[in-house]
């Protein structure tokens, strides 16, 4: 079983974007700050599904997040599972930007002696028996979690050297979380840039040492982007660049996500955005050449 990771980083990401497993493990880590594990918690319900649900107040025993889920757990083996998708968003008691969900439909409260926590706007919210919850469809399917810490490089290298995913294009592998779970849209881009892998390329068409560097950097990413909330640039690029220009948030979060017809800050070619399977994929056409000879 995987548990939320320690510390509350307090940094919030306004924008309404999928949360990917980064942001959605530093949720699960906010609730234990705000509420605290072993705490009394009360909880309320506004979301229609499950409002007739009436739960005692009780102890808040665990906060994990399975990919981009997240699960309470109650004494009394009670548990509420809620997936923000696209507009779902945590709201805490040490938050300073409360303003910005007051156009937003709670969820629901929870509550204890030490803070509170709401979730607003989330489409996937279920009241279910903690017995039962690694059979809920959406777990159950879920791949290694990459920021989960029994993870480890040989475990996605066997997903990618597995029948199921060999054969499938990396733009849609990098997508599937019963591939690997946490993964996502901005994650994609900045995974197969840091490899120097075109979008197109499939696991069967890389050599070893390609394998090798690409489970890695899958790990790397996402539990990189905890770290430091939300960045995927190297710290010290990062650095250089508030320290030398007028950059923008993305300029300095992301080495190409977000960043079409700027340059890449490694050999200064523009960055192309390209759409894969409806899905927008950022890349540098030097870098990761779509005409590379098999």
């Amino acid at each position: 079983m995987k548990t939320a990771l320690p510390g509350a980083p307090t940094r919030t990401n306004l924008k309404a974007t999928m949360p990917e497993g980064p942001e959605v493990h530093i949720e699960a880590a906010r609730i234990v700050h705000n509420v605290g594990l072993g705490q009394r918690v009360e909880v309320s319900i506004d979301y229609e599904p499950i409002k007739n649900v009436d739960p005692s107040p009780t102890k808040l025993e665990t906060v994990q997040a399975f990919g981009k889920a997240i699960v309470l757990s109650f004494a009394g083996s009670q548990s509420l599972y809620s997936h923000n998708q696209l507009y779902g968003k945590w709201c805490f008691s040490d938050d300073r930007n409360y303003w910005w969900f007051r156009n937003r439909t709670r969820r629901l409260r929870l509550e204890s002696n030490i803070g509170w926590a709401e979730l607003y706007s989330a489409s996937s919210v279920e009241w279910l028996d903690s017995k039962t919850i690694m059979e809920h469809p959406y777990i159950k399917r879920l791949g290694p979690d990459a920021l989960d810490d029994k993870t480890n490089v040989e475990d996605v290298k066997n997903q990618l050297q597995n029948p199921k995913f060999r054969n499938r294009s990396l733009h849609t592998l990098l997508l599937d979380q019963s591939f690997v779970a946490g993964l996502g849209n901005y994650l994609r881009s900045e995974i197969l840039f840091r490899t120097s892998l075109a979008p197109t390329l499939r696991p069967k068409d890389l050599n070893t040492f390609e394998l090798e560097i690409l489970a890695e950097e899958i790990l790397k990413a996402p539990r990189g982007s905890v770290a430091n909330p939300g960045l995927t640039l190297d710290l010290e690029l990062q650095k250089w660049l508030i320290k030398n220009y007028r950059v923008t948030r993305s300029d300095k979060r992301f080495w190409v996500f977000a960043r079409e017809g700027k340059p890449c800050w490694l050999c200064s070619e523009k960055i192309i955005k390209i759409e894969l399977s409806s899905r927008r994929l950022y890349m540098c056409p030097n870098c990761q050449s779509l005409e590379r000879n098999l």
